[in-house]
């Protein structure tokens, strides 16, 4: 049976008697989470590679494709025959390790001679290699995306900043090879975060700097009012006299951009650290019965961090990116001039801040809940 929710979702409930069979969570593939690190450091580019087998189909004038397997240790791709190649401009590389059927079914291909043609130590031939990669760069034009590569006839013993091993099966009208390719970002150059933040180019960013958070309850801020003065006991970065620190940061992540105050609306760069974190509130000694209390009450009692940002700073993109340590920012407004509290990313108040026996705290000035927006005198 099911339960209407928002927007025509259905929860789906079982009785205490109702069984379902576990997950086959061994059969899951284990990623290692430096895996996962390194595939968001090698970008969008990468994925451009995988058009290679369609390349190599079109130059072959056969049926091709590709057909991933699972990851794999680089560095044990790295140590067998192959070949290797970089992107035009060197910002990633690429070791393929083929299977010597293939690669004598490729030559056979375009010699136009039956396969067999060598033996297993076919790759250990330099003229092979070098035809071969002649091959691939060949297959990269005929890619769609077009992929530019560079051939390195000798290996290096350099290796990559980041890397991924793919395991893969490449089927050649129909008969299937085995395959294995281990991608990197060659040291030197740039994330493809900051590639991307680059060809924004001119775009204007408002980014918003972050003066302090806390630990508040939901039944708190719901029974806020304009003209109520929110005290973060200690949750600001800054003093009364408005010196101290801002941050700028995802609401997702706790790594910030950390900036001191050095003037009413200029903030100078620090460097990069740890967001602080709000004191844990505690387990209730009833814990026990605490478990016999109804799932939405336990969530209305949750505690909810409530982020409080005191400024805003306006520059293009790639002025953002030429950022240092040291550099010195001009606020949109007087740091302090306008407050905003900001819950899982939305705003639910603003305010000014205010001087409280020489504690900061934020005047209420208007109230956003829903639709409906309260504001004061």
């Amino acid at each position: 049976m099911g339960e209407m929710g928002r927007a025509g979702q259905y929860t789906t409930l079982m009785s205490p008697s109702a069984s379902a069979p576990a997950y086959p969570w061994e059969s899951l593939e284990a990623i290692p989470r430096s895996t996962v690190r390194a595939i968001q450091a090698l970008g969008s580019e990468a994925l451009e590679l995988g058009g290679l087998a369609r390349g190599l189909g079109q130059v072959l004038a056969r049926d091709s494709s590709a057909v991933f397997k699972r990851f794999c240790d680089p560095a044990d791709v790295r140590a067998r025959a192959g070949l290797r190649f970089s992107l035009e401009d060197g910002s990633l590389e690429l070791f393929l390790a083929i299977d010597p059927g293939l690669a004598d079914t490729v030559l056979a291909g375009l010699l136009r001679q039956a396969p067999g043609i060598a033996g297993p130590d076919l790759l250990d031939s330099p003229a092979v290699r070098g035809f071969l990669g002649r091959v691939a760069v060949e297959a990269g034009r005929n890619s769609t995306p077009p992929v530019e590569l560079r051939f390195y006839g000798a290996a290096t013993e350099a290796t990559p900043a980041c890397s991924v091993g793919v395991s893969a099966t490449l089927v050649l009208d129909g008969k299937p090879y085995g395959l294995r390719a281990a991608i990197g970002r060659a040291r030197g150059h740039a994330s493809p975060s900051r590639v991307e933040l680059r060809r924004l180019d001119g775009i204007p960013l408002c980014l918003p700097l972050i003066g302090g958070a806390c630990i508040a309850q939901r039944e708190a801020l719901a029974a806020l009012v304009p003209e109520d003065v929110l005290l973060p006991d200690g949750g600001f970065w800054l003093n009364a006299d408005f010196r101290g620190s801002l941050a700028l940061g995802s609401e997702a992540r706790t790594r910030a951009v950390f900036f001191e105050i050095v003037g009413e609306r200029s903030a100078k760069l620090v460097g990069v650290g740890d967001l602080p974190v709000a004191p844990d509130t505690p387990m209730p000694e009833n814990h026990e019965t605490e478990v016999e209390r109804s799932v939405a009450e336990a969530v209305l009692d949750a505690p909810v961090l409530v982020r409080i940002e005191v400024a805003s700073v306006s520059m293009t993109a790639s002025d953002f990116v030429s950022l240092r340590p040291g550099a010195v920012i001009e606020t949109d407004q007087r740091i302090g001039q306008l407050a905003t509290l900001r819950v899982a990313g939305r705003e639910v108040a603003t305010g000014e801040l205010v001087n409280v026996d020489g504690q900061l705290g934020v005047r209420i000035r208007k109230l956003l809940r829903g639709d409906s927006t309260t504001e004061g005198r």
